[in-house]
């Protein structure tokens, strides 16, 4: 079986329709927030008051779930960048694979069920959450995606650690402990929630033949350990 992926080797391949729209929109908005703060600070202060995310607020202005994900932190440039790259350098490939259509509605669902999830922690929690902006929901369903459908591909975790797209969901889950007991100021519950949603979408558990394929699998799991425990039986003196 080949190793790697052809083309991974460029790290930046060519952006497809929707991740090239997504991409520009992004650090469009991004540069705009950072020349209002520095020019405009009243209106920067209105662009995060109406298009941040707070549980507290989200009756009165629902659109947020959605607008959350093209502000990001101007304090932080490595928050928008760390997200850019994750999407410029896998995205293409997903939405080749998926089509553009299938790519930007596991986009948006992953975007809608991290905000979701988001507001459901923050109401659990009293409302007392304070505002969330990224598009981290996405871009975790948008690579949770791509281990699915390029399950056997290896990249290369920050360049250095390989590891099996398939195995990345597992990889998001240890950075994210990590940052929570670092007490890293991140939304780890958005996080979840685009993983969720492009997990949802993807393999849909409610679809007869995904729920056939995981008895299958399930059943073809027992009986090698079945097999297993025989062979370590009978090894036994």
């Amino acid at each position: 079986m080949r190793r790697g992926f052809p083309g991974l080797r460029r790290f930046f391949p060519k952006p497809t329709r929707a991740v090239g729209i997504i991409l520009f929109a992004c650090i469009a908005i991004h540069v705009v927030f950072l020349l209002s703060i520095k020019h405009a600070p009243i209106w920067a202060m209105r662009m995060l008051e109406y298009g941040a995310l707070t549980p507290a607020t989200v009756l009165h202005r629902p659109w947020t779930i959605i607008t959350m994900a093209f502000l990001h932190d101007p304090h932080s440039l490595m928050h928008i960048i760390f997200n850019m790259m994750a999407l410029w350098s896998i995205g293409p490939w997903l939405e080749r694979a998926l089509g553009t259509r299938r790519f930007s509605i596991l986009y948006a669902i992953s975007l809608l069920a991290g905000s979701l999830v988001f507001v459901l922690k923050g109401f659990v929690s009293g409302g007392v959450a304070g505002p969330a902006i990224g598009a981290s929901g996405a871009i975790m369903g948008v690579v949770v995606g791509f281990g699915f459908v390029f399950p056997e591909v290896e990249l290369r975790l920050f360049g250095v650690a390989p590891l099996k797209a398939k195995n990345i969901f597992w990889a998001a889950i240890l950075v994210d402990t990590i940052m929570v007991i670092m007490n890293v100021p991140i939304a780890v519950s958005v996080h979840i929630g685009g993983m969720l949603g492009s997990w949802l979408y993807l393999r849909r558990p409610w679809n007869p033949r995904y729920r056939m394929w995981l008895s299958n699998r399930i059943r073809n799991k027992i009986n090698w350990l079945r097999i297993k425990y025989r062979l370590w039986k009978a090894s036994r003196p």
